[in-house]
């Protein structure tokens, strides 16, 4: 599946983290795109 590109802005903590950005980035690619699917499939 392939949509449109998003910006998005993660929360970020007083220390600069970014805890659901690292996450996501922690997760094998095949579950990455799938929640980037369902997010893309949410807001149409």
């Amino acid at each position: 599946m392939s949509g449109p590109i998003l910006t998005v802005r993660f929360f970020a903590t007083e220390s600069d983290s970014e805890p659901v950005r690292d996450w996501l980035k922690s997760l094998p690619a095949n579950e990455r795109r799938l929640i980037g699917e369902d997010i893309i499939r949410n807001l149409q």
